[in-house]
């Protein structure tokens, strides 16, 4: 029995040689306990996904100092189970700490993201291009000099006080004539939409059409190359290189007013001019507009 315990504390004191003698085998046995940076990757492919959303957000700043703080937390808790003397506790101390802290910090990032949301959505707004687009004032509008001018009246009206009256309404006044107001107006380059409205309250006796074909150049007065042959509602755009666009081209009549909405996006970075005009034949029926809440709207996004 003797002998036997002797046999035994021969294989310890082999053991304490090498401890006195090399500490580094006893250094060893931590670089067993060196699996602990090999968790280090484990905790990285994990916060990966924890942070990501964070990263699409823009709150990358969150998630520099965590990574930081666990691989500090792990070396902390390294050297701690080294001196305790049982390396086993160390593997089940890691571990533990390591899932624990995780999820703690995952609630951080998922309220940063919906913070930033919220803050980077601008409010809208809208810009009126046109002056004086209701004609209570006296500015804005040009009144062409024609053989039966447009005017402001004070009826009829869709809001407000005033509105623009081209055209003839009264069979006595029936003459071959133009009858327009005019305004130019510059739309800013850039990506917001642009739209044209105005209330219209359409007139005729004559044969009523709600899409008419213009021709190629629509004139504008006596002076034009063409002339037109029939009564005529017309709303058209000169854009800055002076090219002519019809946006409406009709002869109605409506029981009521109507509100149009043409997009103007196509001439964004441009100085244009709208009229708005009728066109008498002085023959048969008689054909005439008014026209109010005139806007061009530039909306930011």
């Amino acid at each position: 029995m003797t002998a036997t315990s002797t046999a035994t504390a021969t294989t310890t004191p082999s053991a304490t040689p090498t401890a006195s003698v090399t500490p580094t085998p006893s250094v060893t046995p931590t670089a067993s306990l060196t699996p602990t940076p090999s968790r280090t990757p484990t905790a990285s492919p994990t916060a990966a996904p924890v942070f990501l959303p964070a990263l699409l957000y823009g709150a990358s700043p969150t998630p520099t100092p965590t990574p930081t703080a666990t691989a500090t937390a792990t070396a902390t808790a390294t050297p701690t189970a080294t001196n305790t003397r049982p390396p086993t506790a160390t593997p089940t101390a890691s571990p533990t700490g390591t899932p624990t802290r995780p999820p703690t910090i995952t609630p951080t990032p998922s309220r940063t993201p919906t913070a930033t949301a919220t803050a980077t959505r601008p409010p809208d707004r809208c810009v009126d291009l046109i002056a004086n687009g209701g004609f209570e004032g006296s500015g804005g509008w040009q009144i062409n000099n024609t053989v039966f001018p447009a005017r402001i009246v004070a009826a009829p009206v869709y809001s407000g006080l005033r509105a623009l009256q081209a055209g003839i309404v009264l069979p006595a006044d029936n003459v071959y004539s133009y009858s327009s107001a005019q305004q130019t107006i510059f739309i800013p380059a850039g990506p917001p939409s642009v739209a044209l409205s105005f209330q219209l309250l359409a007139t005729t006796t004559g044969v009523r059409a709600a899409r008419l074909t213009p021709p190629a150049i629509v004139p504008t007065s006596p002076l034009d190359r063409t002339q037109l042959s029939d009564d005529v509602q017309m709303v058209l755009l000169f854009d800055s290189g002076g090219q002519q666009h019809v946006l409406l081209f009709q002869r109605q009549w409506y029981g009521q007013w109507q509100r149009h909405v043409v997009d103007l996006s196509a001439f964004r970075g441009q100085a244009v001019t709208l009229y708005f005009g009728v066109f008498n034949n002085g023959v048969g029926g008689i054909t005439g507009m008014a026209v109010d809440e005139v806007a061009v709207t530039y909306c930011l996004p």
